[in-house]
């Protein structure tokens, strides 16, 4: 068998591998465990409520089978799709990084990032999912949405990003605007962090050119200011005037019960974010040899990844939502994003021998102990642990 060939091999067969695994933790979800929020969604679907796409997928699954099994296939294959997405994304910062890797190669790497884990070492931190920042979660389906928009959302605006003060071609401008405008119909989670890192950057850019990025820009912008409508339509369906709704509200009372709760919670961040540490780490050694593109991933990255702490920490659902916790749901996707972003800069940094190779191994040990752990946490929901539990 050619190398080609067995590159195209292994990516199928983790491709459905992917499928065959998730579709029979989805299916354990809705008709053995009621461990996740699959049955809640599916219920609230056919009531009619529900804020996101989801919902109407939902609604529109069901009645042309009559039945759930339809949406779990289809979601198995959007986990799948994910796959896809991650190993184009990873592709296109490799090569404006002027490496050159086939698809093929990258979706059994990619497919590993559905696993990505809070390493959960014994007396320092029990819990897989708990006190978790990082772990990729499986119980909620909107999320999974999400991350698959959310990650072509970002492989769009980084190759835009790069070239957008010389050229601004509407074909991306669309694709950019059409993941976006996706991505906040599934979860509105994913702007609140995104926005303001690419708004920092247009008035950057801005003050840098004096004016002259104006036109490029404020286009640019555009594209997040219209698919950003819909998150208003959201809010009115969250939070009707009539009722105890409630609504969004700043809260450092809630980020000091996170302290309270979590006494080992720089342990905890650690454990969570080990791998892109040590990577940044090793950035940050050789951070002046470094190329301007990889210091633009590890910064912009790194901002969007806080900022989702942030709102997780300070920001909060008043109401009858109090104490759903939505606004978590970027930490584990920007967690997501900062892995990918990380092994990538790790990658370049050894063609350009930056790191020994004690230190790539060792950094390779630590995500493979991230994504054990992932692959432990994974095995325990489909025996019907609780997904958000363990």
């Amino acid at each position: 068998m050619k190398k080609q060939d067995r590159k195209k091999t292994a990516a199928y067969l983790s491709l459905a591998m992917v499928f065959i695994f998730s579709f029979a933790l989805l299916y354990s979800y809705v008709f053995r465990f009621n461990t996740s929020d699959y049955q809640a969604h599916i219920r609230h679907s056919l009531r009619g409520e529900g804020y996101s796409i989801m919902s109407v997928m939902i609604r529109f699954c069901n009645k042309i089978s009559g039945g759930n099994i339809l949406i779990l296939i289809l979601m198995a294959l959007f986990t799948m799709a994910s796959v896809v997405a991650a190993a184009l994304f990873i592709r296109s910062l490799l090569a404006q990084m002027n490496l050159k890797m086939d698809v093929y190669s990258l979706i059994p790497v990619s497919a590993t990032l559905l696993f990505i884990c809070k390493i959960a070492i014994p007396e320092w931190s029990t819990f897989y999912y708990q006190d978790s920042y990082a772990s990729q979660p499986w119980h909620n389906s909107t999320y999974t949405l999400m991350r698959l928009f959310g990650t072509l959302v970002i492989m769009m605006y980084f190759l835009m990003r790069k070239e957008y003060l010389k050229k601004l071609d509407w074909k991306d401008c669309l694709l950019f605007s059409v993941f976006l405008l996706l991505t906040n119909l599934s979860k509105p989670n994913f702007l609140l962090s995104f926005a303001p890192v690419m708004l920092l950057v247009l008035i950057k850019d801005f003050v840098a050119t004096k004016g002259r990025s104006f036109k490029n820009a404020f286009l640019f912008g555009l594209c997040v200011l219209v698919t950003a409508s819909v998150l208003l339509l959201q809010y009115n369906e969250n939070f009707p005037s009539d009722g105890d709704a409630g609504g969004i509200a700043f809260s450092i009372s809630n980020a000091i019960d996170f302290v309270m709760k979590d006494k080992k919670i720089l342990l905890h961040m650690v454990l969570n974010y080990l791998f892109p540490l040590y990577v940044t780490y090793l950035y940050l050694k050789k951070r002046k040899k470094a190329e301007p593109f990889m210091k633009t991933l590890m910064s912009e990255t790194w901002l969007m990844n806080l900022l989702s702490l942030f709102t997780y920490f300070f920001i909060i659902e008043t109401g009858s939502r109090r104490a759903d916790g939505n606004f978590g749901w970027g930490t584990p996707f920007f967690a997501y994003l900062l892995f990918i972003v990380c092994g990538c800069i790790l990658y370049k940094m050894k063609k350009m021998k930056l790191v020994s190779e004690e230190e790539y191994i060792t950094a390779k040990h630590i995500y493979a102990a991230h994504i054990i752990f992932g692959l432990a946490y994974f095995f325990l929901l489909l025996l019907g642990y609780l997904s958000w539990g363990i």
